[in-house]
């Protein structure tokens, strides 16, 4: 454990900030949509993107996890709150 406590650290130091901007948020839903409709790992590395979207955390740990399916749901969900 105490060697990947800087894992931990690492993270906690990226303040993750939210935005509100609505265009914004919908350009990141469009740029990752492709990558998680079609299983992409790469969608990953779009993940510091992914969690400055107010409430996208499920979508996130759903991509973590690659259970792609379940990130498609809560994709929906955030396509349908943003439009």
């Amino acid at each position: 454990m105490n060697k990947l406590s800087w894992l931990l650290d690492e993270y906690n130091a990226k303040k993750i900030t939210k935005i509100n901007d609505k265009q914004k948020i919908l350009e990141i839903i469009e740029r990752i949509e492709p990558l998680v409709l079609n299983r992409n790992p790469e969608c990953e590395e779009f993940m510091d993107e992914i969690r400055t979207i107010p409430d996208s955390d499920d979508f996130a740990d759903s991509i973590d996890k690659f259970n792609f399916k379940q990130a498609e749901l809560e994709l929906i969900k955030l396509k349908e709150k943003w439009r």
